[in-house]
């Protein structure tokens, strides 16, 4: 799935993308308080969490290493099925290298679909 931000989205002022430029969807999770969109940013070297709202799709097309999963929430997460694995995003953000090697295996073989 490909996105791109809208021009006036937070996500462009704070700097985190360029107007227009055209980004994958690493996973959409989702919210009481709405769904987001899990990207990387060249611009921020880093990952992280966007409402839905600031993007438009580009490509709709869902990525073939997406699994469903109903999270604490009762919402239907998309997401690679390695990055559901208990305490994975714990250990990623902890800088683990082995979560660390584990989400750029992921994240490059999304990009690359």
């Amino acid at each position: 799935m490909k996105v791109m931000p809208k021009s006036d989205a937070k996500c462009v002022v704070h700097g985190w993308f360029k107007s227009g430029q055209i980004v994958t969807v690493l996973a959409v999770c989702n919210y009481k308080s709405g769904s987001k969109y899990l990207i990387w940013s060249d611009l921020q070297s880093g990952d992280a969490l966007f409402p839905v709202s600031e993007f438009e799709i580009v490509d709709p097309t869902l990525s073939r290493r997406w699994v469903a999963e109903i999270n604490l929430n009762g919402f239907i997460d998309l997401t690679p099925s390695a990055w559901m694995e208990k305490g994975f995003w714990d250990r990623h953000n902890d800088g683990e290298s082995n979560a660390d090697r584990v989400f750029m295996e992921e994240m490059a073989a999304l990009m690359n679909e």
